[in-house]
């Protein structure tokens, strides 16, 4: 006794009547879940850069902490030298200096052969570094405090006949 297998598919069946298939079903399952993470994945990626946009963006910066109060002494006997480097140098920023020149004067006692800085804080480091930047050596930065120091003067540069050599680094990205 065999018993007969049932047709495959059944002939007496017209398009119409057959299950209608889903669109995306020639992926599977596997295929739906792919396009599903995808979607979710957009969405997610869109709202982020969404709020990153509202927010704004910030970069951390190292910021000077407080800053350097010049006073040019001219020394070289070179009338306006002072002024000179005062607009060169005057309201330079950058990430790690911001220099405000405070105030100019001429020395008239005597001319100095090289330039040099003088720290009128005892913390000496802002004055260091700014030697640096203008191409001084900081190892000759000396210290010695201003008695009435109402401008807050942080450091003296006295400008001897090496004036001319002095030079910001970093002066072109200078921000008034």
């Amino acid at each position: 006794m065999l018993q007969s297998q049932p047709p495959l598919h059944d002939e007496s069946s017209t398009p119409e009547d057959r299950p209608q298939r889903s669109r995306w079903s020639k992926f599977g399952r596997i295929g739906e879940f792919a396009l599903l993470a995808g979607a979710i994945l957009t969405v997610a990626g869109i709202t982020l850069f969404s709020i990153k946009i509202a927010t704004g963006v910030s970069r951390d910066l190292e910021t000077p902490s407080e800053p350097i109060r010049l006073q040019i002494v001219n020394g070289a006997g070179v009338m306006g030298a002072e002024m000179r480097l005062k607009q060169q140098i005057d309201g330079f920023t950058d990430q790690g200096m911001n220099i405000l020149v405070v105030e100019t004067a001429t020395f008239d006692l005597k001319r100095v052969s090289g330039s040099y800085l003088v720290s009128r804080k005892q913390d000496d480091r802002p004055a260091r570094a700014l030697a640096v930047r203008l191409g001084l050596d900081p190892a000759n930065v000396l210290y010695e405090p201003l008695e009435n120091n109402v401008r807050s003067v942080t450091a003296t540069l006295v400008l001897g006949d090496d004036y001319h050599r002095i030079r910001l680094a970093g002066a072109d990205q200078k921000e008034k």
